[in-house]
């Protein structure tokens, strides 16, 4: 069976701003003392266990060019620019077409992942993708990967777990629910239960399981699958034709073939500027300094300066602050979630040059 690689990097990541911006999102980025880019950071961990050839970057048109200039060991023609947004179910439709055509009657089995994540130590991480398409490839079934919580985030969604289904120390369980992201007091009643997970957003399953289950529970995409073999006028105007709408709504939260492998990984989502405390290294105040910066009595704080200017600050304390060539953002760090609420009044004010 060919294993192949999917990963989704066409998030605007617009709580990063003024870092992240439209033609060099998050994934294009260096957020961590890895000094790597997000997407680089994806590929090099699944290079391992899946050749350069099986791996398929998914993407807006106007990222294309300059993924395929971050990533010279992928084939360019496996960098797949979607012709227009249309959210995650869409777009694993569209990969779904790609790979039907490219492979026609072979069987076939596709991890899924993403562009924006932590995830350590590698090795635990290939074991247990390795461990969920031997299952969904002998079962066929839809796994999605579940962390297990160690706070009640409310910014994840969580899915509620029943039985287990392997015997093995990385396990595999029934899918009770899909739950949405929860209110503090909600999200302490789910940790404290330990029956629910963190829903990381990557998924497996075999090529045929996934078209089958597409056209049983979301018609209008599942139909269409054989039809999106190729980026021509008339794939475009079928992928136009499509609502935006998530895996998870359009098929997870309805298949009767859902299940969830539990990680025994470290994994964080990088939402915003506060997540990167958690990976990054910090001086002696517990500051995340990048850049030509000068700090002095800040304490708890995240300075990036991406610009030859100089950057300085005194008396932070739990605070953000972000200087690019031609923005400044500031904030607190518990408020680092709402820098969208910043983007969203940027564009009210008719500056998108911005962003």
């Amino acid at each position: 069976m060919i294993r192949n690689v999917v990963i989704m990097a066409g998030g605007s990541g617009e709580r990063f701003w003024p870092l992240s911006r439209k033609n060099k999102p998050k994934q294009l980025l260096e957020l961590t003392s890895s000094g790597k880019l997000m997407i680089a950071e994806a590929i090099d961990r699944i290079a391992p266990m899946i050749d350069y050839e099986n791996v398929y970057i998914i993407t807006g048109e106007h990222l294309k060019k300059p993924i395929e200039d971050a990533l010279p060991q992928l084939p360019k023609e496996n960098i797949i620019a979607e012709p227009a947004k249309r959210n995650t179910a869409p777009c694993l439709a569209l990969a779904a077409g790609i790979l039907a055509n490219k492979h026609k009657g072979k069987e076939q089995s596709i991890a899924v992942l993403t562009a924006d994540q932590i995830i350590a130590p590698e090795e635990n991480f290939r074991e247990t993708i390795s461990k969920a398409l031997d299952y969904v490839e002998q079962h066929g079934v839809i796994s999605t990967i579940g962390i297990v919580p160690d706070r009640p985030e409310t910014g994840y969604g969580y899915i509620e777990t029943g039985s287990m289904l392997n015997d093995d120390e990385i396990g595999i369980f029934e899918v009770v629910s899909f739950k949405e992201k929860p209110n503090e007091a909600t999200a302490k009643k789910y940790l404290a239960s330990g029956k629910y997970l963190w829903n990381s957003g990557m998924f497996f399953y075999r090529l045929d399981t996934f078209i089958e289950e597409m056209k049983l529970n979301a018609p209008e995409i599942g139909n269409k699958i054989e039809q999106l073999t190729e980026i021509n006028p008339d794939m475009r105007s079928i992928f136009e034709s499509f609502a935006g709408i998530s895996i998870d709504y359009a098929l997870m939260e309805k298949t009767k073939k859902a299940v969830v492998t539990e990680a025994n990984f470290y994994w964080d989502d990088l939402g915003a500027f506060d997540a990167l405390d958690r990976v990054n290294n910090k001086d002696e105040n517990g500051n995340i300094i990048k850049g030509n910066v000068v700090a002095i009595n800040c304490k708890d704080s995240i300075i990036i300066n991406s610009t030859n200017k100089l950057a300085t600050a005194y008396g932070l304390s739990e605070a953000v602050l972000i200087q690019t060539d031609d923005a400044v953002m500031s904030c607190s760090k518990k408020d680092a979630q709402h820098v969208k609420q910043i983007v969203d009044a940027i564009k009210a004010k008719g500056l998108e040059r911005y962003l």
